[in-house]
């Protein structure tokens, strides 16, 4: 595998940058959150019991991960200005394949930040790491969420019944899915 330190700081464009999340992040990662809670608990569960303890103990869990070569937890940085988390997770060297995460700020969404965003961590990843098959699993009735597939360049693959638990009762998934060609 090649050196990872590639991987700590990717430009997407002018201004727009990855950067690997560290445990000194949570501070200013927790306020991202809390201003916009409402906008991302409907789809994402654990922000309505996140507490800063558990985000410093998460990131400094996928600090150990990406050591690894299993997780990549990126903060979305517009200027300088956290806007969000771009993830690549679930990595599994021997089927070449990973899952993708993300999430956005309210006040940046319908710029095409994340769709960019999503394309540079995947191109990125994958000559690094050779990974070959890239999987979105979204919530069935998250229409934003599977616009933005399709538009990185994922394909429909399906629904998951009953894929995912949370508060108290089972969600079907939608499937997403995207493969490396040529290196590209």
């Amino acid at each position: 595998m090649e050196n990872l330190q590639r991987l700590f700081q990717i430009s997407v464009e002018k201004n727009l940058n990855l950067r690997l999340a560290m445990p000194a992040d949570a501070n200013a990662l927790e306020k991202v959150i809390e201003e916009n809670r409402d906008h991302l608990a409907k789809y994402l569960p654990w922000v309505k019991i996140n507490t800063l303890n558990d985000l410093k103990k998460f990131l400094t869990n996928a600090i150990d991960l990406f050591g690894q070569g299993k997780m990549f937890e990126y903060l979305i940085v517009k200027g300088t200005e956290i806007v969000g988390i771009a993830e690549i997770n679930e990595v599994n060297q021997n089927e070449r394949s990973a899952e993708v995460g993300y999430w956005l700020a309210s006040n940046f969404c319908h710029q095409g930040i994340m769709t960019k965003s999503i394309k540079v961590l995947i191109r990125e990843i994958s000559e690094v790491l050779k990974l070959h098959r890239f999987v979105i699993r979204t919530d069935v009735d998250n229409e934003p969420s599977r616009k933005l597939a399709v538009s990185a360049g994922f394909s429909f693959e399906g629904i998951r019944k009953e894929d995912h638990f949370s508060a108290g009762q089972f969600y079907d998934s939608a499937v997403y899915y995207y493969l490396v060609k040529n290196g590209k």
